[in-house]
């Protein structure tokens, strides 16, 4: 598929492939909500606040590195 590249640092490079999933996952993030009433998908936490679930991103693709990070850049003798 699509070549990218990650850079790790300033040194250090990465190659990778660009892969769709065959089923996209959601990022889900719990935060405390602020009534005292219970919501559709909220739960209790142990101190009885209510606890939201947000859905913070949707991932449809992945990144997949097969080698290992290659050098980049010029070194100075005295580094």
């Amino acid at each position: 598929m699509k070549r990218v590249y990650l850079y790790v640092g300033k040194h250090q490079r990465l190659t990778g492939e660009v892969k769709k999933l065959p089923k996209a996952i959601a990022v889900i993030r719990k935060r405390k909500g602020e009534g005292g009433g219970q919501d559709v998908g909220a739960m209790e936490g142990e101190e009885g606040a209510t606890q939201e679930l947000e859905v913070v991103e949707i991932v449809k693709y992945k990144i997949l590195f097969s080698i290992r990070p290659e050098p980049v850049g010029t070194w100075a003798a005295g580094d």
